[in-house]
Formats: structure tokens, C-alpha cells, sequence
């Protein structure tokens, strides 16, 4: 994201990476207990449309 922002001018400030890709939750637990319930996260999409239509703006449009 450093080099799209490099390259087409596009001001990332409001862009958070952890937003589109979260941290995993893997944890010792996991090999401890398999059966563990695990944490679904919503993850909204990242697609070229959006980094087209910031890189039009100038700026990050999506929060």
C-alpha cells in the first residue's frame, strides 16, 4: 500500500490495514484445545475498485 500510495499520490492517513486484515487469533490454546471455539472476523473487501476510485480523490474514501 506504501508504493500505491508513492505512486498515484493518494494520502493514506485514514487507511488501517488491520481493517482488511486482521490479526490472527491463533493462540498456545489452539494446540492445547483443537475444539476451541475460534473468533470469526468480518472482513470487508479491499477490491481494485476502491483503490481506483482513491487514487481519482487523492485520499483513502473508505473508513
Amino acid at each position: 500500500m506504501r508504493e500505491y500510495s508513492e505512486e498515484f499520490n493518494v494520502d493514506m492517513s485514514g487507511f488501517d490495514i488491520k481493517k482488511y486484515y486482521p490479526d490472527d487469533d491463533f493462540l498456545l490454546l489452539d494446540l492445547i484445545n483443537p475444539f476451541r471455539k475460534r473468533v470469526v472476523h468480518h472482513v470487508p473487501d479491499l477490491n481494485v475498485r476502491m483503490l481506483i476510485e482513491s487514487a481519482k480523490a487523492g485520499r483513502w474514501l473508505y473508513s
